[in-house]
């Protein structure tokens, strides 16, 4: 009894160090090494991705507000050109008006004194 078990135990301790069992291992290890490294590849990759993502956004963040920026700057100098426009009216119009009544009046004096 002894003796057989003993084979047995020396059977698999032999097939361990057998060639076609330690190449057996080493395309194991070289699979378990490889799809390792593909994994710290893709995780990598990924995480390339997420901090360009977070890029893209932050940026279209930027744009967003400069545009928002710029639509409120472009609406207040409207409002700016609007009412220097109606003052320009104004103040241009005023001296006209005040000229003519001025013409007018003078018209009417002389064609007064012409007449008596």
């Amino acid at each position: 009894k002894a003796g057989a078990g003993g084979a047995i135990r020396k059977g698999k301790a032999a097939s361990n160090n057998d060639p076609l069992t330690q190449k057996a291992k080493r395309a194991k290890e070289k699979e378990v090494h490889d799809e390792t490294y593909a994994l710290e590849e893709y995780l990598t990759m990924e995480e390339e991705l997420t901090n360009a993502q977070d890029a893209v956004n932050s940026n279209i963040r930027a744009v967003t507000n400069r545009y928002q920026h710029l639509t409120r700057t472009l609406k207040t100098k409207q409002r700016d050109c609007q009412t220097a426009t109606s003052w320009l009216v104004i103040v241009l119009t005023v001296p006209f008006w005040m000229y003519a009544a001025i013409f007018v009046s003078l018209s009417i004096n002389t064609y007064k004194k012409d007449l008596g």
